[in-house]
């Protein structure tokens, strides 16, 4: 009997899963999107592809390639299992939250041309699938993975968190000028092995190893979150630094944002 029972278990997922291939229809791209825009409740942005590089806004900001790639492949096919309806009527479109204000609209584009549109509406009740219209079709259908999760991010998630990154060998020279009107410049000569280090301060050696180790460190630098400007209000400015890396020159003003808090 629980051998048999084994058998019939079998044959039960196996029916299950044959009849739920059967509703399975994919819509899948064969063009590479060059161009991807989100409009949400929050907020609407393109992601566009320019010289092999992903750039995020109106101010094209450098995007995470790795953050686009994971868009690419939510578009690049669309894994859609029951229709649950058709969008005919208001009522139905705000059940699905399909409608302006609820929805996520997204389009790919090759060229100008449309190659993908996705109305995405709220999440199933267990939150791994999302209720959307393809292309310019009426038909409301269940899609696999979470779609509104997927395109609901803001134009800061799509960032890249590089702030600037330089050639730390090709750096020659470092200046400091702090507010309280005191200035210092660390520079380099020679390459390779035949490097050396000196300053403008009257008789101060400089070590090598630590300069070529904190020449390093700002060679590059990232950031957790982007502000607008805005978020330095009462901001105390320290410094301005001058790097010199090459035939170019990257200047950095640093603030220090005041505490709200005892504990911040």
């Amino acid at each position: 009997l629980l051998i048999a029972d084994g058998l019939l278990l079998i044959a039960l997922i196996l029916q299950i899963l044959l009849a739920s291939g059967d509703k399975v229809k994919i819509y899948e791209l064969k063009d590479q999107p060059d161009e991807i825009s989100i409009t949400s409740p929050d907020e609407s942005f393109t992601l566009v592809k320019e010289d092999g590089h992903w750039f995020v806004g109106e101010k094209k900001y450098p995007a995470n390639d790795d953050y686009v790639e994971n868009l690419l492949d939510s578009l690049k096919s669309v894994k859609v299992m029951d229709k649950v309806a058709i969008a005919n009527n208001e009522v139905t479109i705000n059940r699905y939250e399909l409608n302006e204000g609820k929805n996520i609209l997204v389009q790919a584009k090759k060229e100008g041309k449309v190659l993908r549109t996705l109305n995405i509406g709220k999440e199933s009740t267990a939150g791994s699938q999302s209720y959307i219209t393809v292309d310019e079709g009426k038909d409301i259908y269940l899609a696999g993975g979470s779609l509104t999760s997927t395109f609901s991010k803001n134009l800061s998630y799509f960032r890249s968190r590089n702030v600037y990154s330089l050639d730390k060998e090709k750096i020659t020279s470092v200046t400091i000028n702090s507010e309280n009107g005191k200035s210092w410049t660390l520079s380099k000569t020679g390459s390779g092995d035949d490097v050396s280090w000196y300053t403008n301060v009257a008789d101060l050696v400089i070590d090598a190893s630590k300069a070529a180790d904190w020449v390093k460190g700002i060679a590059s630098i990232n950031t957790p979150v982007w502000h607008d400007d805005s978020d330095l209000s009462g901001g105390n400015k320290l410094l301005t630094a001058e790097i010199s890396c090459g035939s170019t020159s990257t200047s950095l003003e640093i603030y220090e944002i005041p505490a709200k808090t005892e504990e911040d």
